[in-house]
């Protein structure tokens, strides 16, 4: 369930599975996600800005530890690309700066 709002927040917590917020910074999404009891498996999916591991690998691991740092378990990141060819090799590039999230799990491997 989307929204930006405590009120979206906790209707997602009563009826769905998850949390997508959308124009919030991190200061005010860590303070509403903390407001909150969520069930065990409560899912925080957070849309990032566009990656560009390849171009600028710092920006792209400070995007992705701010996610982290707010408690996302899930990010929607976009990436970079000028074509299919640059795309993949900055799927590699991302799989190579942040391979923790790539381990385990099946749909990367």
């Amino acid at each position: 369930i989307g929204g930006r709002t405590r009120r979206s927040l906790r209707r997602a917590v009563a009826y769905g599975t998850g949390w997508a917020p959308f124009g919030l910074g991190p200061r005010e999404l860590t303070h509403m996600w903390n407001s909150v009891e969520r069930p065990d498996g409560f899912d925080l999916v957070l849309q990032i800005p566009p990656l560009d591991p390849l171009g600028d690998p710092d920006g792209s691991r400070e995007h992705l530890h701010t996610a982290d740092a707010v408690g996302a378990t899930a990010v929607n990141a976009s990436l970079v690309a000028a074509s299919a060819a640059h795309h993949l090799e900055q799927m590699a590039a991302l799989r190579e700066l942040a391979p923790e999230r790539f381990e385990g799990n099946p749909s990367t491997t």
